[in-house]
């Protein structure tokens, strides 16, 4: 079954727009389509002008292929929120006057562990959990059932309204599936979690997803969609990838983090 996961490039860009549709408004999945066309575009350029780097073109996530992703070094990440306020252009946009606690953001491809490391980020930092998908269940915030995914579209005016009040004060780890929805200045940190695709089957298989559903989730995460979508969504210096498919990587995830924070309080005041 997983060799069936070695798909050629045109398949693999195929399934990534096929697979953005997925828990979110019909307008939001048109910009993601046209975000992943656009993406599409810049693949076929690039493969023109350099042959050999797609040659087999089985660009399978392992955890090999994680290493090969431009990682954010610690020492950077301490220094995050140092350069996001140096910057006279950026910062405004991030600014929330008043916040005396920062708001993270932890998001990646569905079965790379969101719920569990949010919770663990809140825990180490202080802060207050929001899961998305539970807020919205709570709200009622659905506009329609995807029958083909299984899954509710969400009704995300209604979502962001509820969540404003609290990530305008700061003090917040919000976890979901997709992270282009939110206005940028709610966060200051935004970790893409992610994981081989071994890993990410035999997780998804545990959820009982049917087949469709799980190569679609598999496939996205190949792709780096949702990476790529926080990369285009918010400064890069405060987006940063993580590997988490193993409870070592969870860990080291809340120790950046934790100095993370503490760089963030002490530039804000507040340590």
């Amino acid at each position: 079954e997983l060799c069936a996961l070695r798909i050629t490039l045109l398949s693999l860009e195929q399934a990534e727009v096929a697979s953005l549709s997925c828990c979110t408004s019909p307008q939001r999945a048109d910009a993601r389509i046209r975000g992943a066309d656009a993406r599409h575009t810049a693949r076929i350029d690039a493969r023109a002008r350099s042959p050999r780097r797609f040659r087999g073109v089985e660009r399978v996530a392992s955890s090999r292929a994680l290493g090969e992703s431009p990682a954010v070094p610690m020492a950077e990440l301490a220094r995050t929120t140092k350069r996001a306020a140096d910057d006279e252009t950026e910062a405004p946009k991030r600014r929330r006057p008043g916040a005396t606690k920062p708001n993270v953001l932890v998001t990646g491809t569905p079965g790379v562990g969101k719920t569990r490391c949010a919770e663990a980020v809140a825990g180490r930092l202080g802060l207050e959990r929001i899961g998305v998908s539970e807020l919205a269940q709570t709200l009622g915030a659905h506009e329609a059932w995807d029958d083909e995914r299984k899954c509710h579209v969400l009704d995300e005016d209604a979502v962001l309204d509820a969540m404003e009040p609290k990530l305008g004060k700061g003090g917040c780890v919000v976890d979901y599936h997709a992270c282009e929805l939110f206005p940028e200045r709610w966060f200051d940190l935004v970790v893409v979690l992610r994981a081989g695709t071994e890993v990410l089957y035999d997780r998804l298989r545990a959820r009982n997803y049917a087949d469709s559903k799980l190569q679609e989730n598999v496939q996205c995460e190949i792709m780096q969609v949702v990476l790529e979508e926080a990369r285009e969504s918010y400064a890069p210096e405060i987006v940063v990838e993580l590997r988490n498919e193993t409870p070592e990587d969870l860990e080291a995830t809340l120790s950046r983090v934790a100095t993370w924070g503490e760089a963030w309080a002490r530039d804000h005041g507040t340590g």
